[in-house]
């Protein structure tokens, strides 16, 4: 492409597994405060931490300088176009093209709507983005023997690892969310007996219920005993007393999907290399032939999507400047050819010396404003010049 691309977008990642779990939950907070104006659209999950901010807001100094020294990486433009693009199609997955990504995005996305505008930029990319992830997992191919497609499957498949065989073996599923549900679905299409328990009682009787599974209390005490895995997939603390954290610092494997991190640094500490965390799964293994295929147009979709975009944004650009130089010009000349009709008396020399100079003079004193209006933040210096210099 021949433009030098300068989509209005700047995104703050901090994302497993370059940041780890804990880092990105001290982080959550700060990015939470920042996010807070509109024009801004902050996803969190289990991997990441991203702020993205659109072209009709600016960040202060003072939050940009505490983004930087807390560790954030700052991508601006085509770069941040591109991780927003390769989040929503799943490519910065562990699982890839997982939906639990796609459907995040789009709850950030409606939730920032809903507080104000995001900036023609940042607006379109989400768009284009969420359009792009859509396309991509109808392109999904049928799952493969060892293939996974959600964080609660990859979790229910490294505990298969570890024991070879599921069947019969009892696995406790805490958080009755989508995440805790993906759980005991994998678990018992394993073959393994399924309970689940949740903060919230109803919840998980009604879950347990509909699987024909077990719901047990939130602290389930000596019972604990009785699993031979956890998944935990809950927003907040798994609050059990410290004889159920002795027994659970016993069970063969636990895997904490949780973000923060749901089991207490001592449990953490006790479980060892036992305890498999969020980002454990962040790092996937050898994919599969099918899936590397998948991945592969995955990855040619996206660079389609980011081409496609930068060709939008540079067009809209282009037009607006070019529309303003257009009106400059045509102003100028009628304001100069009513002067000449004032002044028949002018030769031609003169005539072309006035024409030259009014052209030089609109160009220098317009230079920066057509400049500035290719960087035009949410279409605003747009309306400002058709309002200006009319239609």
């Amino acid at each position: 492409m021949t433009v030098d691309p300068r989509p209005n977008v700047t995104a703050y990642v901090a994302a497993a597994p370059d940041v780890d779990a804990d880092h990105r939950a001290d982080l959550l907070p700060l990015v939470e405060e920042v996010a807070a104006s509109s024009g801004r659209v902050l996803l969190a999950t289990c991997h990441r931490v991203e702020l993205y901010i659109g072209d009709g807001t600016r960040i202060a100094e003072r939050d940009e300088a505490r983004l930087d020294s807390a560790g954030l990486r700052r991508l601006i433009g085509i770069d941040a176009a591109r991780q927003v693009v390769s989040v929503a199609l799943g490519l910065r997955s562990a699982v890839l093209a997982e939906d639990q990504i796609i459907h995040q995005l789009r709850s950030a996305t409606a939730r920032s709507r809903h507080l104000g505008p995001l900036g023609a930029d940042l607006d379109l990319l989400l768009d284009v983005a969420l359009r792009a992830g859509r396309i991509g997992r109808s392109w999904r191919p049928a799952q493969a023997p060892g293939e996974t497609r959600s964080l609660a499957d990859a979790a229910i498949e490294r505990i298969l690892e570890i024991h070879g065989s599921l069947r019969d073996r009892t696995i406790l599923v805490v958080g009755a969310g989508r995440m805790g549900e993906a759980a005991v679905v994998g678990a018992l299409r394993h073959g393994a007996r399924a309970v689940l328990t949740s903060p919230s009682v109803a919840h998980a009787r009604s879950l347990a219920e509909r699987h024909g599974s077990t719901a047990w209390p939130l602290d389930p005490g000596p019972r604990l005993a009785e699993v031979d895995a956890v998944v935990v997939a809950l927003a907040g603390p798994w609050r059990i007393e410290r004889s159920t954290e002795l027994v659970l610092a016993e069970r063969s494997v636990v895997v904490d999907l949780s973000m923060p991190p749901a089991l207490s640094p001592t449990v953490r500490r006790r479980l060892a290399g036992r305890l498999i965390d969020i980002d454990a799964l962040a790092r996937p293994g050898t994919a599969g032939a099918v899936a590397a295929d998948y991945q592969e147009r995955l990855e040619r979709l996206a660079e389609r999507t980011l081409a496609g975009y930068v060709e939008v944004v540079t067009a809209r650009d282009r037009s607006g400047a070019d529309r303003l130089a257009e009106r400059i010009e045509r102003q100028r000349a009628q304001e100069v050819a009513a002067y000449l009709r004032r002044r028949p008396d002018l030769d031609l020399d003169a005539r072309r010396h006035l024409d030259a100079v009014t052209r030089d003079l609109a160009a220098r004193l317009f230079r920066v404003p057509l400049q500035r209006l290719a960087d035009d933040p949410d279409g605003r210096r747009r309306r400002a010049a058709d309002d200006l210099f009319g239609a």
